[in-house]
């Protein structure tokens, strides 16, 4: 409902009431040729015309008759002239209050069916709330929600084997299923456990098998392979070598040395023999040369190597076992053929040397494996 009232409202003092001129004209209408008052004179002038009232009484008739009307019609009409005095003054703002709370009620009748009209709409989008809702249930956990789905619902039933976070679970089965299959690809039959703080998994132990292992052999054959390589080509330098010095007549030294070192080789690669690749275990360092600790000039550590490829490093630092002086280490020591290794401490190095200061010497290296080996002994610096 709307209202298309255009009138404009202003204030307006309320004035003094128009009581005489409403007075004067009810006291004439009261008074006049055809009034009650005139009517009553008339009746008392024809009553004493035919009764024997004396002059006494009919003056007394009179006067009281008359004062009674003329008092009654006076009070009336004061009154109704008040009264309507006060009609006349207040009718236009009563009766724009009455416009007004027609406007209010009509306004508020239009609001209560826009309220009905919203609660219908509240209704439905609860409705369709709930289809939402059964609908994320359904899309992320497979739930198929009851009652019907026109209904604004609290689901009940239990989870199907659907949706997002079901998928999600089924992809880390897979995860861990993938993880102990490539477990067992890379490291063979392995069992685990887990960590019941972090959840992670374990390794509790792994066979021979598997592609790490395969990758182990193929590596240790690759550096057999190497190894024999090398005493091959020692084998046909050593055979080379004997063959011109034998054939040459300009040299008059002895061959001997090259044909022991040719035979020395033809013999490792015609017998039985175990590759320098080294086994856990089975690697040994040794320090056979120690020399001595100067201050003031370079010297050498020097040692054997046993169960390891050519071409390794030697390690070698010298540390203050008091804990004074800094650590000092030498050049790296290469593993050779012979499975000798040197490591020199130049005179500069010497120089970061305290004299009187015991140092420990430690040589080590590390193998296929990862574990290092080492040799240690203590000396004295000295300038």
């Amino acid at each position: 409902m709307a209202t298309d009232s255009t009138v404009t409202y202003t204030p307006e003092l309320v004035g003094d009431l128009d009581v005489i001129s409403i007075y004067k004209d009810l006291m004439e209408a009261s008074t006049s040729s055809r009034s009650v008052y005139i009517r009553t004179k008339e009746t008392l002038i024809d009553m004493f015309a035919t009764t024997t009232f004396t002059d006494q009484e009919k003056a007394t008739v009179t006067a009281q008759t008359l004062s009674s009307i003329a008092t009654s019609i006076t009070s009336t009409a004061m009154e109704a002239a008040i009264k309507i005095a006060t009609e006349n003054r207040d009718s236009k703002y009563v009766l724009t209050k009455l416009r007004e709370d027609t406007k209010l009620t009509t306004a508020q009748a239009a609001k209560i069916e826009s309220d009905i009209a919203k609660a219908d709409k509240d209704t439905d989008l609860l409705v369709m709330k709930g289809w939402q809702i059964q609908a994320d249930l359904r899309r992320e956990y497979g739930l198929t929600a009851t009652p019907a789905i026109s209904e604004i619902i609290v689901p009940s039933n239990s989870f199907t084997d659907y949706g997002i976070k079901v998928e999600t679970l089924k992809k880390a089965k897979v995860d861990t299923y993938a993880t102990y299959s490539n477990s067992y690809r890379t490291n063979g039959n392995v069992s685990y456990t887990a960590d019941p703080t972090t959840g992670q998994f374990d390794i509790v132990g792994a066979d021979t098998t598997g592609l790490t292992v395969a990758q182990t052999n193929v590596a240790i054959r690759q550096e057999r392979g190497f190894d024999d390589n090398q005493r091959q080509h020692m084998v046909n330098s050593s055979a080379s070598m004997v063959g011109l010095l034998v054939s040459s007549e300009s040299y008059t030294g002895s061959y001997a040395p090259y044909l022991d070192r040719w035979i020395a080789s033809a013999d490792y690669l015609n017998t039985s023999h175990t590759s320098v690749v080294q086994v856990a275990g089975s690697v040994d360092i040794g320090l056979t040369t120690q020399g001595i600790l100067d201050v003031s000039a370079g010297h050498t550590m020097s040692g054997t190597v046993t169960g390891i490829s050519p071409g390794r490093s030697v390690t070698v630092v010298y540390r203050d076992v008091a804990g004074i002086a800094a650590d000092v280490q030498g050049t790296p020591g290469l593993v050779l053929m012979d499975n000798t290794w040197s490591s020199v401490l130049p005179t500069n190095k010497s120089a970061d040397l305290v004299a009187g200061v015991t140092y420990q010497v430690t040589a080590s290296i590390v193998d296929h494996t990862g574990n290092t080996v080492k040799d240690v002994f203590s000396q004295a610096a000295v300038e």
